[in-house]
This record gives C-alpha cells, sequence and structure tokens, in this order.
C-alpha cells in the first residue's frame, strides 16, 4: 500500500468517527453500504461488451454485433450491475453529496485492478463540463480516481482530459445520439498524456459512448493505451443510466 494511501485511509476513518456515515440503501448507522445491502448488489463475475453489455470471450472489449464500431480503449470493465441499491448508492455519490461512497466505491476497483494487474501510468477521471461542476461542486469519477492512483502510485494529473463543450444530460439519449452529441466534446493535454498509459474512470458505463470519445481524445493526445474502469455497467433492463 502506497503511503499517501495509508494517509488518504486515515483522513477518512477520522472523519467516519466525527461524522459517523449511514447505509446508503437502508439508513443503518456505522456504514456506507452495510452487509446486507451489499450482499443485494449484483456483482458482475463475466467480461461483458462495453456498448452493449453482452457476455463476450477473448481480447476484444466489443461483441461481434458491436465490432463494427471504432473504439479507442484496449479494455474496460465495471464492478457491478447499474440496478436496485447499487443505482440508489450511486445516485447518493452523484446528486446528494455522500462524498464518502467515493472512496468505499474505490476501494471496490482497486480490488479489480489488483486482479487484472493492468499496466497504467496515470489515473484520469472522465470530466465533467464546467457548468456541471460549478452545479454539483465536485466530479464523482475524480473520488474514485484518486485513491486509485494514490493506491497504485501513479499520477493523477489534472486537467489532462478536458470536456470542452457541455453535452447536456445523456439519460434519455440512445447510443447514436450519444455519439453526435459526444462528438469533440473532450480535449487531451499532450503534454501529460503522449506516450502515458492511461486508465480512464468513470461512475457509470452505459452505451460506452463517453468512455469512447474520452479514450478519442487521450489517443489523440499521444496516449499509447486506455483501459477503462467503472463502478458499475448498466444492461437492456436499465439503459436510462447518465454517464455525466
Amino acid at each position: 500500500m502506497n503511503a499517501a494511501y495509508y494517509l488518504h485511509l486515515n483522513l477518512w476513518r477520522a472523519v467516519d468517527l466525527l461524522y459517523p456515515p449511514v447505509c446508503t440503501g437502508c439508513g443503518s448507522p456505522n456504514f456506507r453500504l452495510c452487509p446486507n445491502c451489499y450482499e443485494e448488489i449484483n456483482i458482475i463475475h463475466f467480461k461483458f461488451c462495453a456498448f452493449c453489455g453482452k457476455p463476450i470471450n477473448g481480447e476484444s472489449p466489443l461483441c461481434s454485433d458491436c465490432a463494427n464500431t471504432p473504439i479507442f480503449f484496449s479494455a474496460a470493465t465495471a464492478w457491478g450491475k447499474y440496478d436496485g441499491v447499487l443505482r440508489t448508492a450511486i445516485h447518493a455519490l452523484k446528486f446528494k453529496n455522500d462524498v464518502g461512497l467515493g472512496d468505499f466505491f474505490a476501494s471496490q476497483l482497486i480490488d479489480i485492478l489488483k486482479e487484472k494487474n493492468w499496466d497504467f501510468d496515470v489515473v484520469i477521471p472522465v470530466p465533467l463540463s464546467r457548468e456541471r461542476r460549478k452545479e454539483r461542486s465536485y466530479n464523482q469519477s475524480a473520488l474514485l480516481s484518486r485513491p486509485i492512483a494514490r493506491y497504485f502510485g501513479k499520477k493523477h494529473p489534472s486537467k489532462a482530459l478536458l470536456r470542452t463543450i457541455d453535452t447536456g444530460s445523456q439519460i434519455h439519449r440512445n447510443k447514436i445520439d450519444r455519439n453526435l452529441f459526444l462528438e469533440g466534446a473532450f480535449w487531451g493535454n499532450p503534454a501529460k498524456l503522449n506516450g502515458r498509459k492511461v486508465l480512464l474512470v468513470d461512475d457509470i458505463i452505459t452505451t460506452g459512448a463517453t468512455i469512447n470519445h474520452c479514450s478519442s481524445a487521450l489517443s489523440e493526445a499521444g496516449a499509447s493505451q486506455v483501459s477503462v474502469i467503472a463502478i458499475a455497467k448498466t444492461f437492456r433492463s436499465t439503459q436510462d443510466g447518465s454517464e455525466d
């Protein structure tokens, strides 16, 4: 464990002592997510297509039905299915200022990354627009990416990836519309990305449009490889998730 991450954990422990958390699922005291609610999460134990969610095999992050779409990331994974208590918890993280959940979710993603043993030099969150950042006061993806960078002792450069266009909410847009609205919406900084292997961190992978456009901007800025990790992935019955 990196020393910076150890300090990070101790700071959150101190915060929890002063302001004890309650479970976001059921309200039980002293938990961010209690054991009973945790058991309700549909943890993903299979490799899935980053676009449609269909189970896949092999090295490609896409299924055969989605394989004709150009992609700019080499791998993508997520911890759980975007439904039930996990959906409630992500909404609390994004819209109810429950920022401590970022640390909880980051620890789950760290376990996945240790198992996968992915190689990366820098950790970068999917950026929010200036308007959305002002409205929310924080970027939920950065609450995930920063602890990950600290744990692995990797760089977490600021402003390495920027959202240059406010595309608005993506919740009710399908894959085609999302691609249209996201075209040219991101910019990567070559000074911070050229030759680097990037771990891109998001909260939800829905249609995969956001992570693909982010990865395209990272690649254009010289990133040699992009891998993607998220808390959750939507599947056919839950394709109303937001990637912002």
